[in-house]
């Protein structure tokens, strides 16, 4: 059996991780020919692999994958247009390229097959997108859902246990669950890219991050933890999207939970997908580091390789409805006291010296449209 020759994009904690793996444990199989790389190191030096040309790999007759595992979002789509058009398979992890590319993706799909996989981009190890393509495609889906960022369930579990937010997320860059500048994880930014590529395989819609509403914990604080555990319950974010007849509730943020979703913990990922007819399909695993992430890479580059593609249709044109009342908690300052003209069940839960907590129901579109949540010491959530 020949080797599977490899060219990769990036030399970051999930590359190096790839790196290694393959090394240990698929080394009679793959072959990584060629590393392409931003900045060039003095560790480079002794090994021939190592370029900063993407060209030496897009060109090279002696790669058969591509796999790219930058943190860029421009570059990472110039890359995968030309592997569409030379007609090599392309592996990545890059949710926010991935997400902005749908359109773009599904109409070359339409065209004919596609040499792209990006399972990483979803959930890390957990198979998601293999396991609900082509299912129907779209057509039996009721709902998603899922904790779907292993960074900030990694904070909020050790705030669980009695760190404050800054601890966990310095543990948690530590250990390389998030990145040094942390604001893709803890605004939600993250899982809200993720969620818009799960809605395109659940579906077969297309949303962009900015009409999804999503909402982050960098405002968190152990006031609001405490609310949490005397309703019993945990905060987790949470990323939901319900089909509804021709439209789609789609949100992203955190949110009380029990449960299932109570027991995952750390860096861990969970996904429930639900449908009319096959039930509920429930994934857990880890979705976050740098092995989980290489090993969901490794078993693109092998489906890749036997000619494996996602299913394509054409893209159902499906709003993001917002007009259903959610329950949501608000922590604000008041200094700067919202909008709250309207609220349904209005409850004030919380009177401190400088903040005051209310709990309420609105529509989705409203919380949006007040910005709630966003203006200057807010902290909002879900708590449904």
């Amino acid at each position: 059996m020949n080797k599977i020759r490899i060219g990769l994009f990036g030399y970051g904690i999930v590359a190096k991780a790839l790196v290694e793996q393959i090394q240990k444990e698929h080394d009679t199989r793959l072959d990584i020919r060629k590393i392409c790389v931003r900045t060039w190191k003095e560790d480079y030096n002794d090994d021939p692999r190592f370029t900063v040309d993407p060209r030496g790999l897009l060109e090279s007759p002696e790669i058969d994958v591509l796999v790219e595992l930058t943190s860029s979002s421009e570059e990472p789509k110039a890359w995968m247009a030309e592997a569409f058009r030379i007609n090599k398979p392309f592996i990545t992890a890059n949710k926010r390229s991935v997400a902005e590319s749908l359109n773009e993706i599904n109409a070359r799909g339409l065209r004919g097959k596609v040499p792209l996989l990006y399972e990483a981009a979803a959930a890390a190890a957990l198979p998601v997108i293999r396991s609900i393509d082509g299912r129907a495609w779209h057509d039996n889906h009721s709902s998603i859902e899922g904790v779907l960022n292993g960074s900030t369930n990694f904070i909020l579990s050790k705030m669980g246990l009695g760190f404050a937010f800054e601890e966990a997320l310095r543990e948690a860059q530590e250990l390389g669950f998030a990145e040094a500048d942390p604001s893709f994880d803890v605004e939600s930014i993250d899982p809200a890219f993720k969620l818009s590529i799960l809605l395109y395989h659940s579906f077969g819609a297309v949303l962009s991050v900015e009409d999804i509403p999503h909402y982050g914990i960098s405002r968190i604080t152990t006031a609001d933890l405490e609310f949490a555990r005397l309703k019993g319950k945990e905060i987790k974010v949470l990323a939901k999207a319900e089909l509804k007849g021709n439209s789609i509730c789609a949100r992203v943020g955190p949110t009380l939970v029990n449960g299932r979703y109570s027991a995952v913990a750390n860096e861990r990922n969970a996904v429930l997908v639900s449908g009319d007819r096959f039930g509920d399909l429930y994934f857990e695993g880890r979705g976050a580091g740098g092995h989980a992430t290489a090993q969901a890479i490794i078993g693109d580059i092998y489906q890749a390789s036997q000619g494996y593609s996602y299913t394509t249709s054409p893209i159902r044109i499906l709003a993001n409805a917002k007009a259903e009342p959610l329950g949501f908690y608000l922590r604000y300052q008041k200094t700067a006291e919202p909008n709250l003209n309207g609220v349904h069940n209005l409850e004030l839960v919380d009177v401190g010296e400088f903040e005051n907590t209310i709990t309420g129901r609105l529509p989705l579109s409203d919380i949006s449209e007040r910005s709630l949540g966003r203006g200057k010491g807010q902290f909002l959530m879900f708590l449904e």
